[in-house]
């Protein structure tokens, strides 16, 4: 009976490594950093130097990302209607999140977020490929030229991740 608990045990430790391995990703990031790299470059900081943000992967296949910029102001009140359209345009303009699936693709680095839903209505539907790297705790995230540079985004595992 002994040897069958043990066989069952080291079985269960195995999938769980392979599935490890085949989803490194899966868990929850607070941002560390995002910069711009411009075609010059220049590197600069889109939402400010001391941005913020979460960024989750679930073993399911879904994921939301969100980006807060260090200078978004503060509103002072929940009725919308009570505000001028310049401090709405520049709460709307410091923060940017978006939510749906994503498939990895191990070998090549790629990961793949398929768009369900963003803080920008016409990038629903849309499929964003990054590059990803994980170095120890960190994850950086890094895409091709959008708004005239290339974002690299770094990321830290949350220490409650599995």
């Amino acid at each position: 009976m002994r040897s069958l608990y043990l066989v069952l045990f080291i079985a269960l430790a195995v999938a769980c490594q392979n599935e490890q391995e085949t989803n490194p990703l899966a868990g929850s990031y607070s941002l560390i950093e995002w910069k711009g790299i411009t075609e010059h470059g220049e590197v600069v900081y889109p939402y400010g130097q001391k941005a913020t943000g979460q960024l989750i992967y679930l073993e399911d296949g879904s994921m939301s990302m969100q980006l807060e910029g260090d200078d978004r102001p503060e509103l002072g009140t929940d009725d919308y209607s009570t505000l001028d359209s310049l401090t709405i345009l520049k709460a709307y303009q410091t923060y940017f999140s978006y939510y749906g699936t994503y498939a990895l693709d191990n070998e090549t680095g790629i990961v793949t977020h398929v768009i369900e839903g963003c803080k920008h209505p016409d990038w629903k539907g849309r499929k964003l490929q990054r590059k990803f790297q994980i170095e120890g705790e960190q994850l950086i995230i890094r895409s091709d030229s959008v708004i005239g540079m290339d974002h690299v985004l770094t990321w830290r595992r949350s220490s409650n991740s599995e």
